[in-house]
């Protein structure tokens, strides 16, 4: 007891003054040697380095001279160089904290707060202890200063103007600053705790203290905080299961090359280097147009298991999957299109032994239910009741593949979510429009080496309409510039592999995407519940956002969006009789949807419900589809249909007779629309019969001049006009070719400019020069015609032969270029002003097609067609 009391006496004081000792240097020693990163606020997301102002700048001038993106444009980075320099000059009469602006390290932390926007905290490495007031009296002269004081620092507020101020406080060495006290304050309260997270992790010292020019640290669970309520509610898991995965992202800059590293939690057996190599024979299944592709390869088994055991209480993957599935696993997402891009996802295995995988999923759909299965080309597509054999590759967020579809491709079995999804994914395989046939992917990999099991893949052309579908329309609109400026990045890869500190490395390697001269991919594909008849119509329901709508042989209308995916269904009793007219009936900006069949006009708001007072019954059946016009630009519309009995009528929006035209009788059979324009203070309404009589008609009704007959019959080609040149004229054809013109006055003259005799015969007026007058391309069997003015005089430009007999022709909808289609064969080919087929038609196709601008900032034009029993969307490129 006596010894135990000796040591107690000598134990306590010896404690006490360690600790004492402690304290003395934790607050007077320790502070000479602060980091940067120790003055970060727990709240702070993201944290920019520079290695001083003057090779900050230095780099922007090369960054503006290459092409491509500038990472000095984008909207943050420009935010936090403009405090920078604002608060350079006001430095520059402070020559110890201006030359640290100019060299040392300096950090900018942004927490996305709305109170501090985009402006961030600074905080810069002076390298030596200072006294501000000294260094920051010579400014007294230029700016009014006023101090307080914050937990026994002294705040520092430099007004530069009447808005603007600037508070700089100091600790150590450091130099702290911003446009908001509270962000100055923040970073003195997180020094004085002496730790936290942005301090304590190796990667960030590393980082810190590494010379790279630009560094970029990405905290994922404030990320996470911050982005609550702002997702897309599909993927609003996402920000959280990104931080239960990866605590910290980071990106470093040399100028040159950027390189990227992830503080990876330990659960997660992410690759390693002896993993085995990628597999060529994947980038030769994977579509050309993959937006995001990651792809693992595990050394054995057991790794393969363990990333899959989250959900191991799943026997069926252990059934079904396991026994046949070799280590080697994708998740792909191809370019969003599909709503929330719930069907754009993917999921691919490699099979060791492909009999036994065919064998095991048929199995599964025996035995858990199949929802359909079917040949598709030459493969076999399976879709399932449930979900669960892919429940490992999943997890527990399992968003899209309710019921997975699946088809043994190659050494692959992919699995999709949807069957539509998964036949165009054949589609594009079986036409090699694959990443190994990609030009830009091929030069990628010329610089890309994969240094373990695992690779990274994605394309930042799509990025916008993955923010779009994740963030939102609304994110979107308000960092639109940003996202642009992104894309031009082109298609980048990365092939991370983790040390033993748990953290993923990777260079990345990015490959522009340059233009080429034609390039022609299968954007999307939707089936529908039979086959495509007539064509396709597109809409523009407002700058945004254009409509597709078409009909099939069950009389069942359909109205896509621009993504393919179908808005709904109307039922008719009758096919279509004309184009679908998109009209703002109530002149509210909402559009809506006319068009005839033989019994009725409908109207359809953009719902698909009827407006009141349509269908508008007609006495006699259409023969021809309704004209829409518009006089005088006041969204009063007058509707014209001609009917079986031979007379014309005509109808205000309302479905009431117009006055002149209650009926306009004796214009016999009219197949073709009513043409109108206007010319001067006339309006000029016309319709051609079958039989060769023209009508032309001023708007009460009354004729310009008598009817004219033309020679033979008019059942292929429909009355066509050209009002932009000096003396307005309308044209036809009879079935042999022989074409008509007729002056707004009523006098003709008639043209020979036929292919061949004996055919009948197609024409299409419009241009195709160039010069804005109209031509005439003729198709008679495989043959096509055309003719256009030199001057006055008329020549013929080309006369070729294409491949087959084709059925009609008709303008393509952009470019000079006009189409033809074979139903026979399915074929579509589109043709240019000198005869030159577009080098990637023919293409599949079924019915008369319509290219458009479909999406808003969009190069490529968009071609839309039937093809049997599904809607095709066809990318071309080079236009």
């Amino acid at each position: 007891m006596q010894i135990f009391s000796k040591l107690t006496n000598w134990t306590v004081p010896v404690l006490a003054l360690a600790l004492l000792g402690a304290i003395v240097y934790w607050a007077f020693f320790s502070t000479r040697n602060l980091q940067i990163f120790q003055a970060i606020p727990a709240q702070t997301t993201l944290v920019i380095t520079l290695q001083g102002l003057a090779q900050t700048a230095e780099l922007a001038k090369k960054q503006e001279a290459a092409p491509g993106s500038n990472l000095f444009d984008l909207s943050i980075v420009r935010s936090g160089l403009s405090d920078a320099g604002q608060a350079a000059t006001v430095f520059a009469g402070a020559p110890v904290l201006h030359a640290a602006m100019t060299k040392n390290s300096m950090a900018m932390a942004f927490s996305f707060l709305p109170a501090d926007s985009l402006h961030p905290l600074f905080i810069l490495d002076v390298g030596q202890k200072i006294e501000l007031s000294e260094l920051l009296a010579p400014l007294g002269n230029k700016y009014k200063i006023s101090t307080a004081v914050f937990k026994g620092h002294s705040l520092f507020n430099i007004h530069i103007n009447r808005h603007q101020r600037l508070v700089i406080a100091s600790a150590g060495r450091l130099l702290l600053f911003s446009r908001f006290s509270f962000s100055v304050e923040d970073a003195l309260v997180q020094i004085g705790r002496r730790g936290g997270w942005w301090s304590s992790q190796s990667d960030r010292q590393q980082l810190a203290e590494s010379k790279f020019p630009v560094s970029l640290l990405l905290r994922t669970d404030v990320l996470a905080e911050r982005l609550k309520g702002k997702m897309n509610p599909v993927w609003d898991y996402l920000p959280a299961w990104l931080a239960e995965n990866a605590e910290s992202l980071g990106f470093v800059w040399d100028g040159h090359l950027w390189k990227f590293f992830a503080n990876v939690h330990q659960h997660i057996k992410i690759n390693r280097p002896e993993a085995a190599q990628h597999s060529e024979q994947l980038y030769a299944l994977l579509p050309d147009n993959s937006a995001l592709v990651a792809w693992a390869s595990f050394a054995n088994r057991s790794e393969f298991e363990q990333v899959l055991s989250a959900e191991r209480s799943h026997n069926d993957f252990i059934q079904f999957i396991e026994p046949w599935a070799e280590t080697e696993i994708a998740y792909v997402w191809l370019e969003p299109f599909t709503p929330g891009m719930l069907e754009d996802q993917f999921v691919v295995f490699r099979a060791r032994d492909k009999t036994r995988a065919q064998g095991l999923l048929q199995d599964y759909g025996v035995q858990r239910g199949f929802l359909k299965q079917y040949d598709y080309q030459t493969f076999e597509i399976k879709q399932y009741l449930s979900q669960s054999l892919l429940a490992p590759a999943l997890g527990k967020n399992r968003v899209g593949f309710q019921n997975p579809v699946c088809a043994m491709i190659g050494e692959y079995v992919v699995f999709a979510a949807s069957a539509s999804a998964m036949e165009l994914w054949i589609d594009k395989y079986l036409v090699n429009q694959t990443l190994a046939n990609l030009p830009a992917f091929l030069q990628l990999e010329q610089n890309w080496q994969i240094s373990g099991g695992a690779a990274l893949y994605f394309n930042c052309t799509y990025l916008p309409s993955f923010v779009k579908n994740l963030a939102g329309p609304e994110w979107f609109q308000d960092n639109e510039t940003d996202l642009r400026l992104v894309q031009t990045i082109g298609i980048i890869g990365a092939s991370p592999v983790l040390d033993k500190n748990g953290i993923a490395r990777a260079t990345l390697v990015n490959q522009p995407l340059t233009e080429v001269s034609s390039s022609t991919t299968i954007l999307w594909k939707t089936a529908l519940g039979a086959a495509v008849i007539g064509s396709p119509g597109v809409v523009r329901v407002s700058d945004e956002e254009q409509a597709i709508l078409v009909q099939d042989d069950q009389n069942v209308l359909y109205r896509l969006s621009a993504e393919g995916a179908i808005v709904w269904r109307k039922q008719l009793d009758q096919p279509l009789r004309s184009a679908i007219h998109g009209i703002d009936y109530f002149n509210n900006g909402r559009i809506s949807y006319l068009f005839n069949t033989a019994d009725a006009i409908w109207i359809l708001n953009d719902e698909g419900k009827e407006i009141d007072g349509f269908p508008l019954n007609l006495q006699s059946p259409a023969t021809n589809g309704v004209a829409v016009v518009d006089f005088d630009a006041t969204k009063r519309h007058a509707l014209f249909v001609a009917c079986a009995n031979g007379n014309l009528y005509g109808f205000d929006q309302f479905g009431r007779p117009l006055s002149g035209w209650n009926p306009q009788s004796g214009v016999e059979t009219v197949a073709s629309p009513l043409i109108h324009f206007q010319h001067g203070e006339k309006d000029y309404l016309a319709v051609l019969s079958i039989s060769g009589k023209l009508s032309v008609f001023n708007r009460n009704g009354t004729p310009h001049f008598p009817p004219l007959r033309f020679s033979g019959k008019f059942e292929h080609s429909p009355l066509q006009y050209d009002d932009a040149v000096s003396t307005p004229r309308m044209v036809c054809a009879n079935a042999e070719g022989k074409t008509f013109v007729c002056a707004i006055d009523g006098q003709t003259f008639s043209l020979d400019v036929a292919p061949a005799p004996g055919k009948p015969v197609h024409l299409v007026y419009a241009d195709f020069l160039g010069d804005h007058r109209k031509d005439f391309a003729l198709l008679a069997g495989n043959e096509i015609t055309l003719s256009g003015y030199e001057k006055k005089s008329l020549s013929r430009k080309f006369n070729i032969s294409l491949p087959g007999p084709q059925d009609t022709t008709f303008v393509a909808g952009c470019c000079n270029s006009f189409g033809t289609l074979s139903r026979q064969k399915r074929q579509i080919f589109m043709l240019d002003g000198s005869g030159k087929i577009h080098p990637d038609f023919p293409l599949a196709g079924s019915t008369p097609f319509i290219m458009t601008d479909l999406f808003a900032n969009r190069r490529s034009k968009i071609l839309i067609v039937g093809n049997g029993d599904a809607i095709y969307a066809y990318n071309i490129q080079g236009l």
